[in-house]
């Protein structure tokens, strides 16, 4: 579905964000780029719906250079969640999760069922929270609503720049499980960025680990807990590990 050769990226001044990048992501699966602050992560998602370019290698999707589509249409086909949500705040949340599919060119009453139909996928009532403003949800349903936008055109792939990072443990779990089972009924290819390992460990099927703008490892939850390719890594998961050995499925 999606895959990066050697992808680079170099902001004015010199500042290397990525460094000769390549990883695949798989049709279908959910993958987590991991990493601490400044690492790459938000830039590398940004590579596959062209908000960033690279300046070296290239991004495929299904075999074609991005740099070959168009960009607009590009994003309007990918469903995207930005961090803490992104929502218009004037808009009622109805009116978000129409958005993308009314830029399509959409009917209305086709975008208003498909507006409604999202925000149940992710358990918010559209007769009780479509109305409400942004502003008067709490940082789970805002998290949720922002999902709902981004699935309500249907597209297959699905970008999230740390969709649980703002919330408090209980809810991080909570709506984590309720991800992971939503894009498994639904087949979606989804690249979600966060911090966390607990987070990585929960939601993917297969998790990037990004250090300086390099690839420091990619595997399974499993084989990234269990066999940290380096120093970078093992560093990452610090104090956490014997907990996250568990959660990936093995003895501590």
């Amino acid at each position: 579905m999606i895959r990066l050769e050697g992808a680079s990226v170099e902001f004015p001044g010199g500042v290397r964000a990525l460094d000769g990048v390549s990883l695949e992501f798989a049709h279908g699966q959910t993958t987590c780029l991991v990493g601490a602050s400044g690492s790459g992560k938000s830039t590398l998602l940004r590579l596959v719906n062209r908000l960033v370019e690279p300046t070296a290698g290239r991004v495929l999707l299904d075999g074609r250079d991005a740099r070959s589509l168009d960009p607009i249409a590009l994003r309007r086909g990918m469903g995207y969640a930005m961090q803490r949500g992104g929502l218009l705040p004037h808009l009622t949340v109805t009116q978000n999760a129409e958005l993308v599919p009314r830029l399509l060119g959409w009917p209305p009453r086709r975008a208003a069922e498909a507006a409604a139909r999202t925000l149940s996928l992710v358990r918010l009532d559209p007769v009780r929270y479509g109305p409400r403003r942004p502003g008067t949800l709490s940082g789970g349903e805002r998290e949720r609503a922002s999902i709902a936008r981004a699935l309500a055109a249907d597209p297959a792939v699905l970008l999230l720049d740390e969709p649980l990072g703002a919330l408090d443990q209980h809810l991080r779990e909570t709506l984590q499980d309720e991800l992971r089972d939503l894009f498994a009924r639904l087949g979606k290819t989804v690249v979600c960025v966060t911090h966390d390992m607990h987070v990585a460990v929960g939601l993917a099927h297969r998790v990037a680990v990004l250090s300086g703008g390099r690839l420091a490892q990619f595997g399974t939850p499993r084989q990234v807990v269990r066999e940290p390719a380096d120093e970078r890594v093992l560093a990452l998961l610090g104090r956490r590990r014997e907990a996250l050995l568990r959660e990936a499925g093995e003895g501590a």
